[in-house]
């Protein structure tokens, strides 16, 4: 098929304006190359101090629960790095397995027996940690397309203590070193740790906050080397009355402890400084 010059001249034109249109494509520069991503964004975290008092409860604890009442305490280096650090007290209760043995107890008409036992027991009467923080999950959330609120989602981590105490008298528990097993001073880790805000208004936020304290702990009080140490065996071989069995292979002492992980959650509410924060340009 022979073409016109007319449609010749049709096509000429047509691939023209296709090569000059990709040529400018090519040439023009995206407006948005280097601008951030959100402008005027108010800048909630960084350059900013948040204090504010906190309540935690001990989530994992078998025989004793703790409730702690402290203070919350951040530096924002950037808008998504933070040093900061939370210490509490407070009072602890009974957990459920415990009142369940506390009851078996006085059925079988033992309630002096597990007086005794509860006095081994440790309670957590302090706990802190000083922390760094990485938020990197931040943004606006609807509730019922009605009122719209900005939150964030942040990790943390670092040194954990706590403050452990038994009920026990010194000496009251013949040759056991209970205090050696469960009370004192208790250094460790936190890790991890997981929280949210969810900011009011500029400078007044909720939070809540998930974390795992990790120290040597033995909150029982009870013998868990069953003899296995050479200072226990020692004592049972030296025990003049063994064929009475009144003599056993169990001390209590520093060596029962262990590694734990102990986890707690816990609300804030926290006021950050200075109270009129950036916006970004």
């Amino acid at each position: 098929m022979r073409l016109s010059q007319r449609s010749i001249q049709f096509i000429t034109c047509i691939g023209l304006v296709l090569l000059t249109s990709t040529a400018l494509a090519k040439e023009k520069k995206n407006p948005l190359d280097g601008q951030p991503a959100v402008r005027h964004r108010i800048e909630l975290r960084e350059g900013r101090f948040e204090v504010g008092p906190s309540i935690s409860f001990t989530l994992n604890r078998a025989v004793r629960d703790s409730v702690l009442f402290g203070v919350k305490l951040e530096y924002h280096v950037w808008d998504t790095v933070s040093v900061g650090a939370e210490v509490q007290g407070g009072l602890s209760y009974n957990t459920g397995l415990a009142n369940e043995l506390k009851d078996s107890y006085a059925e079988n008409n033992e309630s002096e027996q597990w007086e005794k036992l509860q006095k081994r027991m440790s309670d957590m009467v302090m706990a802190g940690d000083i922390r760094a923080t990485w938020t990197p999950i931040y943004g606006r959330i609807a509730v019922f397309s009605k009122l719209f609120v900005l939150y964030d989602l942040y990790l943390f981590g670092g040194f954990g203590m706590a403050y452990t105490k038994n009920s026990g008298d010194p000496g009251e528990f013949g040759n056991d070193d209970v205090d050696a097993t469960n009370e004192g001073f208790r250094p460790g880790l936190t890790l991890p740790g997981f929280g949210m805000h969810i900011y009011f208004n500029n400078w007044v936020s909720l939070g809540l906050e998930v974390k795992n304290i990790m120290f040597e702990d033995n909150e029982t009080g009870a013998d868990q080397t069953r003899g296995l140490q050479q200072d226990e065996v020692d004592q049972f071989a030296a025990c003049g009355n063994i064929a009475s069995g009144s003599c056993s292979p169990t001390l209590v002492n520093k060596d029962d402890r262990s590694f734990q992980m102990h986890w707690l959650i816990g609300v804030n509410v926290t006021f950050f400084f200075p109270m009129e924060p950036d916006i970004s340009r």
